[in-house]
Order: C-alpha cells, then sequence, then structure tokens
C-alpha cells in the first residue's frame, strides 16, 4: 500500500496495527514526521507573530495531537516487527540507535578476532 499524495495520508492505529510491509510504514513515519515539523514551525510564527486565535488553535492542536499519535502508532509497529524506525538524524533516538549499531560492529569484530563464532 503505497500513497502519491502525502497531505493526503492519513493513519488509523487499525492501518498500522494491520501493515506488515517494513517500506510502507518506514514512508509513513517519515511524512508523518514531516508534517509534525512542518506544524510546530506553523505554530512557532503564530506566536511569533502574536496571534491569538482559539478556533484555529484548538483545531491545529488536534491535528498536531492526531499527527504524534499516528507517528507512535507506526514506530511501535515497526518495533514489533523488530525493526528501527527512521528517526531523523537530529532526533537523539537515531544517534542512539548508530552508536548502539557501532559497539555491536565493534564487538562482532572483537568476537571474530578472539575465534569466537557467533549467529548473525
Amino acid at each position: 500500500m503505497t500513497y502519491d499524495k502525502k497531505s493526503d495520508l492519513h493513519i488509523s492505529k487499525e492501518m498500522a496495527a494491520a501493515t506488515d510491509d517494513v517500506d510502507t510504514l518506514c514512508y509513513w513515519y517519515e511524512v508523518l514526521d514531516e508534517r509534525r515539523v512542518e506544524m510546530s514551525a506553523y505554530f512557532q510564527a503564530f506566536r511569533e507573530a502574536g496571534v491569538n486565535d482559539e478556533e484555529w488553535t484548538r483545531r491545529a492542536g488536534g491535528a498536531m495531537a492526531f499527527t504524534k499519535m499516528g507517528l507512535t502508532w507506526v514506530e511501535r509497529r515497526l518495533l514489533e516487527l523488530g525493526e528501527t524506525p527512521p528517526y531523523p538524524p537530529t532526533d537523539p533516538r537515531a544517534r542512539e540507535v548508530r552508536a548502539m549499531e557501532t559497539k555491536i560492529k565493534e564487538l562482532r569484530s572483537l568476537l571474530k578476532e578472539n575465534g569466537i563464532k557467533i549467529a548473525a
């Protein structure tokens, strides 16, 4: 299942839970995260401009909450499938994952140097 229009992407908890295709889940994650970043920038611009529209704030807050829930559902499904979500490079979790991958490579190399065989 793929989507051509990012703006038409609406993820439900059930959709995320029913999807086994890692590429699709990663795509959804990237689109939702991009949307979250854009919405955050828009909110910040509103605050800086001194705009105080309660109705807009309420609707926009709901949209942001649903976007973040979608990210959580997709992230949870990727982790259930044993995959690492495609965290953006600025996300601290991305740095942690890269650090762990580097450490795993170092440990595998050390084991190999000492003649210890491990399963892949």
